[in-house]
């Protein structure tokens, strides 16, 4: 004879199946948050419910899991304050402004990072890291692309046809003298030109026309 069990037995217990594939039994368990261990009375099949799970541990240390990235966006704002410092520009408004940009740009970019993050991929096949070298330099990024990453195929061919196409165009409308690029003698240049500026305006009135009057020659 069967049991029938009452409403109120019902919504205390919950089903579950047993995980041996060749038997499959619904089995009735007390419904609560603690880990039960469960034997099935039909293949005698013991378990845990529920089944212990492997959860991905949250992100306590963004420095740690991105160190490259925290010093790029340390270089970034330290760069842009000293360039307010030798113009004269450094208020507080300008401080907290660049800070602000970088907060939003450190967190924005290792959320965009976390996201695209792929298990089992190495780090060169991330998604991520395919993106940013498809800005930087295309035909590595659409080897890399095509050699290890997870992309779908339609999206493989319109990522390829799209920075093929930037990177074929840009090759042959260049302008040989601007095609070079130093990020070093860039930033002295950022500098030295800032220190000069900041000098002329310290200068004497007389050397301030002197000044104009050969440069302007």
């Amino acid at each position: 004879m069967g049991i029938t069990m009452s409403e109120e037995n019902l919504k205390e217990k919950i089903i579950i199946e047993c995980p041996n594939k060749e038997c499959r039994q619904k089995l009735g368990i007390p419904k609560t948050t603690d880990t039960l261990r469960v034997s099935c009375p039909r293949c005698g099949t013991s378990f845990l419910y529920p089944t212990q799970k492997i959860y991905k541990k949250k992100t306590s240390n963004r420095i740690k899991n991105h160190p490259i990235f925290f010093g790029l966006i340390i270089t970034l704002c330290f760069l842009l304050l000293a360039n307010r410092y030798l113009i004269g520009a450094l208020d507080l408004n300008n401080i907290f402004l660049i800070i602000g940009i970088c907060f939003v740009l450190w967190f924005f970019g290792t959320w965009v990072m976390d996201k695209l993050k792929e298990k089992d991929t190495k780090w060169y096949y991330q998604k991520w890291f395919i993106f940013l070298i498809l800005l930087i330099f295309p035909p590595l990024g659409i080897t890399l692309l095509w050699a290890g990453s997870k992309f779908k195929k339609p999206s493989k061919v319109i990522l390829t046809l799209l920075f093929g196409s930037w990177f074929v165009f840009s090759v042959l409308t260049y302008n040989p003298g601007e095609f070079f690029y130093s990020p070093k003698d860039e930033i002295v240049k950022l500098f030295s030109t800032q220190k000069e500026e900041v000098h002329l305006k310290l200068a004497e009135h007389y050397v301030k026309n002197n000044f104009r009057e050969v440069f302007f020659k």
